[in-house]
């Protein structure tokens, strides 16, 4: 575009992000849409970030540093709303970045007409051995009203309910904080307030936004007294729809339900003994959350809950000692099949509970010294080391079409593995 008049203000809460922020400021610094404000928060960070960012700022005068006491991601971010001056607001995590054009494919989008409020694009999950994977699925460019842009937003179908990748007019901001008590599901909480404020959304189907999945994102999550803060979001959105018949209630209730079995299951596996008078406190609260919303205790509910004693997730309990169980009695050196999404998932479960394994292997090229985990090597299915007699078992952490074109692999090379189909999903219960 031959004139950027449209300022926009890019808000970056940054702690400890001294491996990824220069890559991420270079993003931004870069876009093809230049008018721009850049606030970068430093929270409390105790590494070289603060450095980095006031080097950066002094060679570039669209950047400006923020330095505050340690307060979390939503502090961080309503330091910046209070100092944007943009026409239009983007948060970027300082360990993601976006693609050259990502601000401008967004502010041609909310410009499109003078009553749009929210432009949305398309994130991606990156991977440190140079793999990208879609978040949801590509759409068409097109305009939505609110409803429809809500019913997206929980259904997580073409967008996330994440901050990312979206650009946001100022004034749906202006009187606004983001909720510093909610430590996980702050996006999910700030997107629907500021969803129930817009009018108009327009989604350009573009892909802009890359969510980096590495180490420290991935393997430190957990399900402690914070992550059950995204249920107390799930409280408050109920609390909304109460009685409104909004379009896409039954797409919320979906959304919830999916939280509460997969916080409160980690938890209930993993945190018990700490957390079992705050657990009961949300027990009672599901409880109330399916009898209102008339969810019959069959299918899903008869595995997983039942009401007269509140406990959860039995079959996930049943199917992770299985694993263990199985694991424990093998006489080999235990691989786990996959460096992705699951299998760090699956070595930080290992991890948790005290099983040892060598490192992982894939099928394809090894990128370098790529340790996935921090701790563990990534070997090709070929080269993994052979400890004298010793066998080698591949645990398979991988979908099920991946698993499938494994097993043939494995299978031809006369390899033992461990299919974790033999003891239900519980991929997503060990993050």
């Amino acid at each position: 575009m031959d004139q950027m008049s449209s300022l926009v203000s890019i808000i970056i809460p940054v702690y400890n992000r001294e491996k990824y922020i220069e890559k991420c400021l270079d993003s931004v610094l870069n876009q093809t849409w230049d008018n721009l404000q850049v606030i970068c928060i430093d929270d409390g960070s105790v590494d070289n970030s603060k450095q980095i960012l006031e080097a950066i700022a002094s060679v570039d005068s669209r950047v400006q540093v923020i330095s505050k006491d340690n307060g979390g991601q939503s502090s961080a971010r309503n330091s910046g709303i209070r100092e944007a001056k943009g026409d239009y607001l983007f948060f970027l995590d300082s360990d993601d970045w976006i693609e050259r054009n990502c601000i401008e494919q967004l502010v041609v989008g909310i410009e499109r007409n003078d009553d749009i409020d929210i432009s949305i694009g398309i994130m991606d999950f990156a991977f440190p051995n140079g793999e990208f994977r879609a978040v949801v699925k590509k759409d068409c460019p097109r305009l939505m009203m609110r409803d429809e842009a809500i019913t997206e937003l929980f259904k997580i179908r073409i967008f996330t309910t994440s901050l990312g990748g979206k650009l946001f007019r100022r004034e749906l901001f202006n009187n606004y904080t983001c909720d510093e008590s909610v430590i996980v599901g702050e996006d999910a909480k700030t997107n629907f307030d500021v969803f129930m404020k817009a009018n108009k959304f327009y989604y350009t189907g573009v892909v802009g936004y890359h969510y980096y999945q590495h180490e420290d994102s991935v393997v430190h999550e957990n399900a402690s007294e914070k992550s059950l803060s995204i249920l107390d979001v799930c409280d408050y959105v109920g609390a909304i729809v109460d009685g409104k018949n909004y379009v896409w209630e039954e797409d919320f209730v979906k959304w919830a339900l999916w939280h509460y079995l997969k916080h409160m299951g980690v938890a209930y596996l993993d945190y018990y003994g700490e957390l079992s008078s705050l657990l009961k406190v949300y027990q009672e609260k599901f409880y109330r959350f399916i009898v209102k919303h008339g969810i019959k205790r069959d299918g899903l509910f008869s595995v997983y809950c039942t009401a007269d004693s509140g406990t959860v997730y039995a079959n996930i309990y049943e199917a992770k000692k299985n694993l263990l169980n199985k694991v424990s009695e093998e006489k080999s050196d235990i691989y786990i099949y996959g460096s992705g999404r699951y299998g760090l998932r699956l070595a930080r479960f290992f991890e948790n509970n005290d099983v040892e394994f060598k490192g992982f292997a894939i099928s394809g090229e090894v990128k370098g010294l790529i340790k996935p985990d921090g701790k563990h090597k990534e070997f090709n299915i070929d080269d993994v080391p052979k400890n004298g007699e010793v066998d080698n078992v591949f645990v398979l952490a991988l979908n099920s079409k991946n698993t499938r074109e494994v097993k043939k692999v494995l299978e031809k090379r006369k390899l033992k593995w461990i299919s974790l189909e033999e003891y239900a999903d519980i991929l997503g219960w060990v993050r």
